[in-house]
């Protein structure tokens, strides 16, 4: 998918209402976690709480800290192992946890599933705006509904 399609407010930015506004996502690591630029810098865009953490400064400054962090920014090495034991993942998916991280999911193959990239987002957003004015620690109850 090109750039341009994957920034659509269409696709699945629309569900993280202004959560995502402004952003120009450019790329994602294997769990769907967004790198994009808004206000000039370089920002991390958490999938799960729609929250955007301040990374770099330029592109190239950007691209030092994913060669020199790559594990812990894209989960290089959880990555490999899943690929090692299921295969490389299909254009289009990525992993995703079956309890999300921000709720205590661990970083570990047996929390992970293979999702499709727009329909994760699209879930991860709808789930960012619900929780988006609580407080750290507060207490959430997930109810699957039709």
């Amino acid at each position: 998918m090109d750039l341009k399609r994957w920034n659509e407010a269409t696709l699945w930015k629309d569900a993280y209402g202004d959560l995502a506004e402004g952003c120009w996502l450019f790329a994602e690591d294997m769990f769907g976690g967004q790198f994009c630029i808004k206000g000039g810098l370089v920002h991390i865009f958490d999938p799960e709480t729609g929250s955007l953490e301040p990374l770099a400064n330029t592109l190239g400054d950007w691209a030092a800290k994913i060669l020199s962090e790559h594990d812990v920014l894209c989960g290089t090495h959880l990555a490999q192992r899943w690929q090692e034991k299921h295969g490389a993942l299909p254009p289009g998916k990525r992993l995703a946890p079956t309890i999300p991280f921000f709720t205590g999911g661990e970083f570990d193959l047996t929390n992970l599933y293979v999702a499709d990239s727009v329909e994760a987002m699209r879930f991860r957003g709808h789930l960012a705006t619900q929780i988006r004015d609580l407080p750290d620690g507060a207490t959430i109850k997930c109810e699957v509904t039709d």
